[in-house]
């Protein structure tokens, strides 16, 4: 039960998460983890389904593993942003 719980909150988390980064970036910027999340969450849910606790210790490890580097394309995005954010002097 308690494992259930955690996966399913686990799926929200990644769920809430793709829906800032697409109010944040845009929908293209992370559609390839928003498609690979997805897949993960519905594989997490029929784990739960079937109670196959191997396959949903598997989904829930890539699950985690997919937020992790969205994460990490987030920060980088971030940084990129904030080196970009300087002042051009014309000297004319």
């Amino acid at each position: 039960m308690e494992k259930g719980n955690r996966a399913q909150a686990l799926t929200e988390r990644a769920q809430r998460k793709l829906q800032e980064v697409n109010l944040d970036f845009g929908s293209q910027f992370a559609s390839y983890y928003r498609r690979r999340i997805n897949v993960l969450c519905k594989e997490i849910f029929q784990s739960l389904e079937q109670n196959d606790e191997l396959s949903l210790d598997k989904a829930e490890a890539d699950l985690q593993d997919n937020l992790f580097e969205l994460d990490r394309e987030v920060r980088l995005q971030y940084d990129d942003e904030e080196g970009n954010n300087f002042i051009i002097i014309d000297h004319k």
